[in-house]
């Protein structure tokens, strides 16, 4: 049993250190990203069908809308990384549903993450993007900041406010 715990305990620990890694590579390291141009539809199925077993699990539907001819430009496999961080926390917190929705607006593409829970509590909005601030049932604290650090890299901006469902709205812009 003791060791058991050691083990989960250990690949825990790995986790959070190759996340800061990341992390820092992000800041610091032009050569970790390598940006290409993205179809937005195949991007969204690619969310959605790595999303889809965990929302499953906790009986949490997700909801899918993407214009035609959404593109953007960022390293796919890093902005898929930020992306499914931002879902996995709605599919979290969500009561019933996640809504994942792309367009285009004034000549940006936009990703809208929304979902029916509790929303982000009041005093943790301002920092929500910073290093190891978590929320109720938070892991590590990392996700979001690798997030914003990976859309931020690809030019784009991430937000926060409330969704019309009740729960958190993430807002990701990309040129």
């Amino acid at each position: 049993k003791g060791l058991e715990v050691m083990v989960t305990e250990v690949k825990r620990l790995k986790s959070i250190i190759n996340e800061m890694i990341l992390l820092a590579k992000l800041e610091s390291k032009q050569d970790v990203y390598h940006p290409n141009k993205i179809d937005g539809r195949e991007f969204l199925n690619q969310v959605v069908d790595r999303v889809i077993p965990f929302a499953n699990d906790k009986g949490i539907s997700i909801k899918k809308h993407a214009d035609r001819h959404v593109t953007f430009t960022a390293d796919e496999e890093k902005l898929l990384r930020a992306v499914l961080n931002i879902v996995v926390n709605g599919v979290r917190h969500a009561d019933a549903v996640v809504k994942i929705t792309m367009t285009e607006q004034n000549g940006q593409s936009a990703i809208l993450i929304e979902d029916d829970g509790p929303g982000i509590a009041e005093e943790l909005e301002p920092n929500i993007f910073h290093r190891f601030v978590k929320g109720k049932d938070g892991e590590t604290g990392l996700g979001l900041s690798i997030a914003r650090a990976i859309i931020s890299r690809a030019d784009g901006k991430i937000t926060t406010s409330r969704s019309v469902l009740g729960g958190a709205q993430f807002t990701i812009l990309l040129p």
